[in-house]
């Protein structure tokens, strides 16, 4: 299968290797400093904050906004949930998980 145009097609696109796991002979990694999955995840963390450029938002838009969250951190739990419309008993979740909330 190796040997087909189709598969050498789309062999890269298809096939996921992830980024933050260390592929390399333990010798290789200790001598690129010994970094598990937590130290790496969190440099690529620091590399992305530090290249990130914010959209730029209209003024108007940006204080409408502003508004909106002091008005939602003043909320309760209560109030929170009715008006994103959880306040019924059960709640359902992506993935199918129901939430069933004792009274």
């Amino acid at each position: 299968f190796l040997g087909e145009p189709h598969t050498r097609k789309f062999m890269r696109k298809e096939l996921y290797i992830p980024t933050m796991i260390d592929r390399n002979r333990r010798s290789t990694w200790r001598k690129k400093g010994s970094k598990d999955i937590i130290e790496r995840a969190r440099d690529k963390v620091k590399q992305i904050l530090q290249s990130f450029t914010p959209p730029e938002v209209d003024g108007e838009i940006e204080a409408k906004l502003k508004d909106y969250i002091k008005d939602v951190e003043k909320r309760s739990l209560d109030q929170y949930k009715n008006a994103e419309g959880i306040s019924a008993g059960n709640v359902s979740l992506p993935g199918g998980d129901v939430i069933i909330e004792d009274k």
